[in-house]
């Protein structure tokens, strides 16, 4: 509190204290205002002289330096100006879940305690940040276009009105946009990968993020959402049923040796797709697993329970009728 970078809350109580994290410009401002606070009375006139647009007197050309070196004058050109801390810009919160402070009702320890205790600062900073860019509602977890799992596919046959597609998992790529801006930057050793993997693979590790195959309409900027597609422990249970409902379909509509040639290369999940949506992708979707309690995963959720059971039973009905006909 004494650096200015927190306050009491208005509803903070001496049995209960509360306190809020001020915003940049707030701390800013307190900065500015504890360096003026050490200023001398005379330090203090030619400061207001110069935020009046006066010119300082040359005799006072020691306090202008002083004032320079702290940061609240500027000297360039042979005029001298008064800095300013930045205005407050507008309202853009991250919510955060309480129970990466807090720790899971199962008794796990708090993930903030675990990551400082590890002492990755940079994790932490990275996990906060990627709060900010998590759209479950619209985006399954963390846009696409910021990061993802890729994806290989092979169209492994065709069933009357379906495309069969195999896909294969690759590795992740991401943008340097974003959560990830902040890191660009930071220091890589020779002959090593950029440090943000090593990060997000600590992320991995600690069960705070994870990806989540899901099935798009296509790979544009525009594309939209077909449904998730869990694997192994990545994904919801109902996305976990849709995955294994889709998989048991299109193994009813191909011959075994044609599934079999595209596991053999590495093409282990298999959706049908109808024939329309030719540019069918799998992306895995960068999911946070504790979720903040706002509208969007609301909505997100209650999609998912209102969509996944039509899913699996519509893959369901497509292999029963792959099995008739086959029959």
């Amino acid at each position: 509190m004494a650096k200015g970078f927190i306050a009491s809350a208005e509803t903070s109580t001496r049995n209960k204290p509360r306190y809020e994290l001020l915003s940049a410009a707030a701390v800013a401002n307190a900065i500015f205002a504890a360096k003026e606070a050490t200023l001398s009375d005379r330090e203090r006139f030619v400061l207001r002289c110069i935020r009046d647009g006066r010119r300082a007197s040359r005799r006072d050309f020691k306090i202008v330096a002083s004032l320079e070196s702290k940061g609240l004058v500027h000297h360039y050109a042979g005029t001298t100006v008064a800095l300013k801390p930045p205005a407050a810009e507008e309202a853009d919160p991250i919510w955060l879940p309480n129970t990466l402070v807090t720790g899971s009702s199962e008794g796990e320890q708090p993930p903030v305690w675990r990551l400082r205790s590890a002492g990755d600062i940079w994790a932490l900073r990275l996990l906060v940040d990627l709060y900010y860019a998590h759209n479950l509602r619209d985006d399954g977890g963390i846009s696409p276009g910021v990061i993802r799992q890729t994806f290989e596919r092979t169209m492994v046959g065709e069933h009357g009105i379906f495309n069969v597609w195999g896909f294969k998992a690759g590795g992740p790529t991401l943008w340097w946009k974003l959560p990830f801006e902040a890191h660009r930057e930071r220091p890589k050793e020779a002959d090593k990968d950029h440090p943000i993997w090593a990060t997000i693979q600590h992320l991995q590790r600690e069960g705070l993020l994870s990806f989540v195959p899901h099935l798009w309409d296509n790979d544009s900027d525009e594309a939209e959402i077909i449904h998730g597609y869990g694997i192994g422990n990545a994904g919801e249970q109902l996305e976990f049923e849709m995955a294994s409902a889709a998989h048991r379909a299109a193994l009813a509509m191909i011959p075994d040796f044609k599934a079999e040639k595209a596991t053999r290369g590495g093409y282990y999940y298999f959706a049908p797709v109808l024939n329309t949506r030719p540019n069918v992708q799998m992306i895995g979707v960068a999911r946070l697993r504790y979720r903040p309690h706002t509208s969007r995963t609301g909505d997100w959720y209650g999609e998912l329970l209102k969509n996944g059971p039509v899913w699996v039973d519509r893959y369901r009905e497509y292999t029963e009728n792959a099995a008739r006909k086959i029959a």
